[in-house]
């Protein structure tokens, strides 16, 4: 029997058949071509293998230099060539205004963000593979949750090689320890950060940017704050993916977000959140979308990672509802040395929005800055005295007889009405009752959380609703401050330190920094 032409197209596209690349060496409009739909390929097509962090990765140098030469091939093409480097950069985001209506697509500040770009690094791995003609080949990622490996790879700093960038501000990102924390111990999917969720709030089909109230805990932080270390085009959402750098860190973010739910009980978010598609260049310009409930497992995209244990410590994580039944896992390849035996992603229908997302209730507003004039934030520390305001004895939260556990509330600290003329290129510790805070303190037991713009001078992935505005849940810092034993509720205060890049491990004052002002700094209370 004769088979139809159209599935030999979609079974040579999904393995980037030199000969479908042959076929149609200058791509057509993306609108002249019906879509192929990725979950049309049948599974058993699909060869899975794992994507290895890069120190393993680069042990071997044809490994390297295929990932080289890859680049560099793509690199070599012209913008208006969907197969190019820069056409894919492009699709991320752009310098002024878009020519294309595939470019500046790329989803930030909501719940989508882990799975658009899910996508994103599957359908540049596979431009990959075309240009060498190697279907096995599978993108390595950054894996700086490991101390030893925070530095940006030795090959990516290479001047002569593909892979290096001239244009970063710094060669090392770093993380306090109970950043990290939070992002894995986040109980539930969807949510923003003061809500606990993991991978942001939900927002209407078709949002790319979002405000940046309503993004997950992992966003900020290790996603954020690796993009504003970096620095240079990784700082810009408009230029990040032209560094390769950036690949790498987008196949971590993948990676924490399979740890993530391979180490609950947590689940991926069902109902509108499944049913969002996202269409991308095929390797021969034709178009692949991928729909969000065919990107859970991704064994069926063809690839696993040789890493999938929980590499921060968590104790203090709430576990959710028990997810149902997990179908039994399908016989899979043999694992590769180090390689987490890995389980089905579950999925579990989207709880009320009242469980969801940030509760609604009014807060009470526990404290403030009693000077209406802005605070201004340069290169240096600033503590700022923060005033109790009146409220009912069994609402303050502040007094040190009482205790949040008995009340069940949470304890806010929020940063209002940020202003800066163009988004710092470093990030900002924020710490409690730690009036003497400088770049060194770390991760001490007063630190709040870090504040990083990860945003262009347009507003590029900046905030939508007009407020920027950054709140963090100081409840546990607050328990803490008042076991300290030298608490007073009369004397708070909050200290700002902006920290450079670290080097060999350790922050500094940044040497050159732009003035942020923030109109208040409150306390406030609201039920758990």
């Amino acid at each position: 029997m004769k088979t139809p032409t159209s599935l030999v197209a979609v079974v040579l596209f999904a393995f980037g058949s030199p000969l479908l690349l042959q076929a149609d060496p200058t791509p057509g409009p993306v609108n002249s071509i019906t879509p192929i739909t990725a979950a049309t390929i049948p599974p058993a097509l699909v060869t899975v293998l794992p994507r290895e962090r890069f120190q393993v990765f680069a042990t071997s140098a044809t490994k390297l230099k295929k990932l080289s030469d890859a680049v560099a091939k793509m690199k070599s093409r012209p913008v208006s060539d969907k197969t190019s480097w820069a056409y894919w950069a492009n699709i991320h985001g752009v310098m002024g205004s878009s020519t294309d209506p595939q470019w500046d697509q790329c989803r930030h500040a909501h719940w989508w963000f882990v799975a658009w770009h899910r996508a994103y690094v599957l359908e540049l791995e596979h431009q990959l593979q075309a240009a060498i003609n190697d279907k096995n080949f599978r993108l390595p990622y950054w894996d700086y949750l490991d101390p030893g490996q925070r530095k940006i790879p030795a090959a990516f700093k290479k001047t002569t090689s593909p892979l290096f960038e001239s244009d970063r501000d710094a060669n090392e990102v770093g993380f306090e320890m109970s950043d990290l924390k939070k992002t894995f111990s986040a109980a539930k999917y969807t949510g923003n950060m003061i809500a606990g969720g993991f991978g942001g709030s939900t927002v209407p089909s078709g949002t790319v940017n979002a405000a940046s109230s309503k993004r997950g805990r992992m966003e900020q932080n290790p996603h954020n704050t690796v993009h504003v270390d970096i620095g240079g085009l990784m700082g810009d959402p408009r230029t990040a993916a032209q560094d390769p750098i950036f690949w790498l860190h987008h196949c971590n973010i993948d990676r924490i977000w399979e740890v993530w739910i391979k180490n609950g009980p947590h689940t991926n978010p069902a109902g509108a959140f499944t049913t969002e598609t996202f269409t991308f260049p095929g390797v021969n310009g034709q178009p692949v979308t991928h729909k969000v409930a065919d990107m859970f497992d991704t064994k069926k995209l063809g690839y696993t990672y040789d890493r999938l244990n929980l590499q921060v410590p968590v104790t203090s994580s709430t576990p959710p509802p028990a997810p149902p039944p997990k179908p039994q896992p399908q016989q899979r390849p043999p694992s590769s040395p180090g390689t987490t035996p890995e389980t089905s992603p579950t999925v579990t229908e989207s709880p009320s929005p009242s469980e969801t997302e940030e509760p609604l209730q009014p807060r009470t507003t526990l404290a403030t800055v009693p000077d209406p004039t802005p605070i201004s934030v340069a290169a240096k520390p600033q503590t700022v005295k923060i005033k109790t305001a009146p409220v009912a004895p069994e609402q303050n939260m502040l007094r040190k007889d009482l205790d949040h556990k008995k009340t069940k509330k949470k304890v806010l600290l929020t940063l209002e009405g940020i202003e800066f003329t163009e988004p710092p290129k470093h990030l900002y510790k924020v710490y409690f009752n730690l009036p003497n805070a400088d770049a060194k303190a770390g991760d001490a037991p007063q630190y709040v959380g870090t504040l990083a713009f990860f945003e262009s001078p347009d507003g590029h992935h900046a905030h939508n609703d007009g407020d920027r505005t950054e709140t963090f849940d100081i409840t546990d810092v607050l328990a803490t401050a008042k076991k300290a034993g030298n608490y007073d509720a009369n004397n708070l205060a909050v200290t700002i330190v902006p920290v450079s890049a670290p080097k060999d491990g350790k922050r500094a004052a940044p040497e050159k920094a732009k003035e942020i002002t923030i109109k208040n700094i409150s306390i406030k209370t609201i039920d758990e």
